[in-house]
């Protein structure tokens, strides 16, 4: 609900805490990855969708925003490597994001 309100930083902090709770929810680590991004702490980002992805290799979502992540960051090389690993796992929005930002 924060992050909707645009409270990024009260919604790091909601999921920290939900994290400290839980810390097998890989949703927990999206969404505070997803306020972080928004607050421009790409780091952050790609270590919380990087959790995420331990914990649940196969959601090609967050392949895809750890991806546009690493874009932010001029990382093209692994950014485009994680693109296609949705695309291969059948996220229709990789496609695009590849032929814009993958040459």
């Amino acid at each position: 609900m924060k992050h909707t309100l645009e409270d990024y930083d009260g919604a790091i902090a909601d999921y920290t805490k939900a994290i400290e709770l839980d810390d097998t929810n890989p949703t927990y680590y999206d969404n505070r990855a997803w306020s972080k991004t928004e607050k421009e702490n790409y780091a952050g980002a790609i270590e919380d969708y990087t959790a995420s992805i331990e914990l649940y290799p196969s959601d090609p979502e967050t392949y895809y925003q750890r991806g546009l992540v690493k874009l932010l960051m001029n990382n093209n090389y692994d950014g485009c490597l994680d693109l296609k690993r949705a695309d291969e796992m059948g996220l229709p929005d990789a496609k695009a994001a590849i032929r814009k930002n993958c040459k």
